[in-house]
């Protein structure tokens, strides 16, 4: 039997009530040469009653004998994996229908890129639409972003298996919840990453999905993973850059450091940025990061008004389009009430 072009890769631990529509969108691709490979990690649920609801010969479900967790249940599905494409998908949420199809189209007409993500819509757990997240496509851009957080939606990636399995190893085992920020991060040392500016999966937000959650391990470890992007990406190890990468990452100012050094270190930052991969910084999508990423420090630093004002100040001139009155009634509350006010935008803001 030959192999698939494709093994769509999905780890399972108590997936109801979701896991169906997530099954239901691979099997409805209009790209139809996959394998849908299923790891059970020892479920206590009906997951795999659902999915034994329906019959399709791609499915295939392989069963832990315990619970191993969700990085090693992904790496035992590399190792089963018969296809040279691995897309994955998560148990709560939904690929649309001509995901695989525009994946593998990009992949064979860009063999540099070895992992491949695409922008999302978010959904409630009623599967109702409540926002977006738009990506960074272009590979330079993704190449800065990385230093800040993860730039590549885990559900949505579809990367090369020899690449990721035969180069580095898979996912480290390490890692509890952050193992696809660490991966991108190691292969983008050596090869591009790219992302598709179309929405084509459907990510489900709701409080008891496995990242918010384990918030605390999250955060933790994707700090981790931006200090050694640092060493990585820009080839030193400086604390205030650090800082500035962890600042971004986790929301939270370091303590060692005011909001004028963290302006100085961003400009130093992309100074030597410039150096180590040159290119032009003048692109929109560029720019556009670079103001969303100042009107986090204006955020963070609120406290501190002078350097506040001018992130902000340097937000609005490099991204207009998303200081609105909102972001500016935002910051003068935060200017004059401080911490208690942030963390009233933010309660008000999840909800």
């Amino acid at each position: 039997m030959s192999s698939p072009r494709i093994t769509v890769l999905m780890t399972v631990y108590n997936g109801m009530p979701y896991i169906g529509a997530a099954v239901e969108s691979i099997l409805s691709q209009t790209f139809t040469d996959f394998e849908f490979l299923i790891i059970n990690d020892g479920s206590l649920d009906d997951s795999m009653a659902a999915v034994a609801k329906y019959p399709d010969d791609r499915i295939r479900v392989v069963e832990n004998p315990e619970n191993i967790g969700q990085t090693r249940s992904l790496n035992h599905g590399l190792q089963l994996a018969r296809g040279e494409l691995i897309a994955r998908l998560d148990q709560d949420d939904i690929a649309l229908p001509e995901r695989l199809q525009k994946q593998v189209a990009f992949a064979d007409a860009n063999p540099q890129v070895a992992a491949l993500g695409t922008a999302a819509t978010i959904i409630d757990e009623q599967g109702i639409e409540i926002g977006s997240a738009p990506v960074l496509t272009s590979e330079r851009t993704i190449r800065w972003g990385l230093l800040f957080h993860n730039v590549l939606s885990h559900p949505s990636v579809m990367f090369r298996r020899s690449i990721v399995l035969d180069e580095y190893g898979g996912y480290d085992e390490n890692i509890v919840i952050s193992q696809d920020f660490d991966l991108w991060s190691r292969i983008a040392e050596h090869h591009a990453l790219g992302n598709l500016p179309e929405p084509l999966i459907a990510n489900r937000y709701y409080p008891d999905s496995t990242s918010r959650r384990s918030m605390a391990t999250c955060q933790a470890e994707s700090n981790s993973v931006v200090e050694a992007n640092q060493r990585r990406i820009l080839g030193t190890d400086n604390p205030l850059w650090r800082a500035v990468a962890v600042a971004q990452n986790s929301y939270t100012k370091s303590p060692d450091y005011g909001g004028n050094d963290v302006l100085r270190a961003f400009d130093e930052m992309q100074a030597c940025f410039a150096e180590r991969f040159p290119g032009t910084d003048d692109n929109e999508e560029m720019i556009r990061f670079n103001g969303l990423l100042m009107l986090k420090i204006a955020d963070i630093y609120a406290r501190d008004r002078g350097a506040s004002l001018k992130a902000f100040l340097r937000a609005k001139a490099w991204h207009p389009g998303h200081v609105g009155k909102h972001r500016v009634m935002r910051l003068f509350s935060l200017w004059l009430g401080g911490n208690e006010l942030r963390e009233l935008w933010r309660t008000l803001s999840a909800k």
